[in-house]
């Protein structure tokens, strides 16, 4: 309890992964590349400081450094003369995972039982991992560039409890309205990769109480509120604001693709067609499982489902930003240029370090900060496919130097025809503030190439596969891209760093 902060908002929050998780423990084994925060139970959990940093940055792109600091608390100064340390009014716990019967299990050393249908297999199966690839200067898989990444399967439920201290009722009020806007926005992520598909939270259930600790009433409240993270007994439980309501530090441009013929990224592990049913095809559509909560009382399941990974399109949309970049910035290749390039870790071009980031990759690398992507690429689930929209083909691996049919390397394929993809781009107002006219107008040449069938995604682009057909919302495009013109004028160096 804090005398001079009497006033206490609480939240329990019940967290849906929409897309999978994957928060690292900072190691690695012989096995896998990426391990996953664990309990001692071998259970995932998000720890409380991921989903506290996740807000805090949100809060200062959103309010400004000096709101993030009065929330979530500052260091004192080495100078004793300009600022003294601060604690945080912000408080979270780790957020446990829910188990078949959608009950919290927040037991660090509870033991999971084999019959448990989603967490057994997160305990007592190899993770469910995602291929990646780094990609060269060449466009072509760079060598000893395979990795993988662990997650945790969406669908999966967590409960968590929040916890703001306020010395007003006013101040207790701006903090819960702009919490609350964070929380129901695409701000809501936590781990590795979020910007590529993963980590996306969204908030199934939202019980809230304010405290005054000085009501006895409250404060009996307080001092014997349950410790089940998901007992809100003495809550009210909160419906979602608006869709219009949230003002958040992200734009949303909603983008309606359709593959125009053929289409498969990744590698799966079920099959569609006839075809797989006698024999499975060499090469599958990427599939994944979810957990799939019954509708009314019963055990969630894991189920299967194709996906179209946030990567294949970012991939492939940095490639073509980099390209139109160059482009509109007369950077032309040139002999010292292509050298260049073909290093390990060849420099982005400002256009797309400022939409997607930059690495600093060494202490004499001055150029720039180390600053985070603006752009936001969601995964694409993918409904059961009917059997018309499914195909299979069959391939010979033909010999490089006699062009013949090389003996027993026949191989197959199933396919996606005609798919609808929708999906989302989210942008940062903060990475909108600092792109440059030339950023602005490669990505909107990327995204026209992306939806007019110039640019495709997943495998096989030479044999005709992965070409895209749609729109996007181009005048809200503009609209974005003026605002935010608009805003650069009182745009501060302390924003840009963020």
């Amino acid at each position: 309890m804090r005398p001079q902060q009497p006033f206490l908002d609480l939240w329990r929050l019940v967290l849906e992964a929409k897309s999978p998780l994957s928060i690292a423990n900072g190691r690695a084994d012989l096995v896998d590349d990426v391990l996953l925060a664990a309990t001692p139970a071998g259970l995932p959990y998000i720890p409380a400081t991921a989903l506290a940093g996740v807000l805090r940055h949100a809060w200062h792109e959103q309010e400004g450094a000096a709101a993030a600091e009065d929330l979530f608390g500052a260091k004192a100064s080495k100078d004793a003369d300009l600022q003294a340390g601060q604690a945080s009014r912000f408080e979270c716990s780790h957020a446990h995972i829910h188990d078949a019967r959608n009950r919290v299990v927040s037991d660090l050393l509870a033991e999971v039982s084999l019959d448990d249908p989603i967490l057994g297999p997160l305990v007592n199966q190899l993770p469910v991992k995602r291929q990646r690839v780094r990609i060269n200067a060449q466009g072509a898989a760079a060598d000893t560039g395979h990795f993988d990444r662990s997650v945790v399967p969406s669908g999966h439920r967590f409960s968590v409890e929040l916890r703001i201290w306020s010395e007003s009722t006013e101040v207790a009020q701006q903090a819960k309205k702009q919490l609350q806007a964070l929380l129901y926005s695409p701000a809501l992520r936590v781990g590795g990769l979020t910007r590529s598909g993963l980590g996306q939270l969204s908030v199934q259930q939202c019980a809230h109480r304010h405290i005054d600790l000085r009501n006895p009433k409250d404060l009996a409240f307080y001092l014997d509120r349950p410790t089940q993270l998901d007992d809100i007994k003495g809550l009210q439980v909160q419906k979602p604001p608006a869709s219009s309501e949230p003002n958040t530090p992200w734009a949303t441009l909603k983008l309606n693709l359709q593959a125009e013929g053929a289409l498969r990224v990744g590698q799966g592990y079920t099959a569609y067609t006839e075809h797989g049913k006698t024999k499975l095809p060499h090469a599958l559509p990427y599939t994944e499982v979810a957990v799939q909560w019954p509708a009314e009382k019963g055990l969630a399941q894991l189920q299967p489902r194709i996906v179209i990974p946030g990567t294949s399109i970012k991939g492939a949309v940095a490639h073509r930003l980099a390209f139109h970049d160059r482009r509109l910035r007369g950077a032309w290749a040139s002999a010292e240029a292509v050298k260049n390039a073909l290093k390990d870790h060849p420099q982005a071009t400002p256009g797309l370090a400022q939409w997607l980031g930059r690495i600093k990759i060494s202490d004499t690398d001055t150029d720039a900060a180390s600053q985070a992507g603006g752009l936001i690429f969601e995964d694409i689930v993918i409904a059961p496919p009917s059997t018309k929209q499914v195909g299979h083909r069959t391939h010979n691996s033909i010999d490089r130097f006699t062009g013949g049919v090389r003996d027993g390397l026949l191989f197959t394929e199933e396919y996606l025809f005609r798919v609808s993809l929708p999906t989302r781009l989210h942008l940062t107002l903060a990475a909108c503030r600092r792109t440059d006219a030339h950023a602005w107008d490669a990505l909107r040449l990327t995204l026209s190439d992306l939806v007019s069938g110039r640019l495709a995604i997943g495998a096989d682009s030479a044999g005709g596969l992965g070409y895209l057909q749609g729109s996007y919302p181009e005048n809200e495009f503009e609209a974005l891209r003026t605002a935010a013109v608009a805003q650069r004028a009182r745009f501060t160096k302390e924003d840009n760093a963020v």
